[in-house]
């Protein structure tokens, strides 16, 4: 089942089995963490907290735009540092192919599906959301 664009944007993915889950709370929360508000920064816990928790979520990577690390809930950082890098590149190129496709186009969001994993990336002003979910074999 594809994943809509309200579905990215509003923050649920819909997994093979056909039930949806909230991984990600709306976009514009995601924008809080570049604002350093104590209760921003609460709201953002908060939220990749709960991302976290939600069956077959692997890892969360928020990237600045300069491919930083902001905040990521993957343990090894190795690992996160290399979807940040891997994803980011895929996102930059995709954007680029949109918009040679049509200059006035932009790219929303990127699923890639692999016999593993799911990848969601949500690239946004100042920032980049990047999910890894396991995939179940059903």
């Amino acid at each position: 089942m594809a994943l809509s664009r309200t579905e990215a944007l509003s923050g649920v993915i819909v997994r093979p089995s056909g039930k949806a889950q909230d991984t990600a709370h709306n976009c514009k929360t995601w924008l809080l963490i570049m604002s350093g508000e104590k209760q921003a920064t609460n709201e953002v816990e908060a939220t990749l907290s709960r991302i976290s928790a939600q069956p077959g979520v692997l890892g969360v990577v928020i990237l600045s735009n300069d491919g930083d690390v902001v905040r990521t809930t993957f343990e090894d950082q190795e690992l996160s540092s290399k979807y940040a890098t891997l994803v980011s590149q895929f996102t930059a190129m995709s954007r680029a192919s949109v918009r040679d496709i049509d200059p006035t186009n932009d790219l929303r969001f990127v699923r890639i599906r692999s016999q593993k994993h799911e990848i969601i990336a949500i690239p946004e002003a100042g920032y980049q959301f990047i999910a890894v979910q396991a995939m179940n074999d059903q």
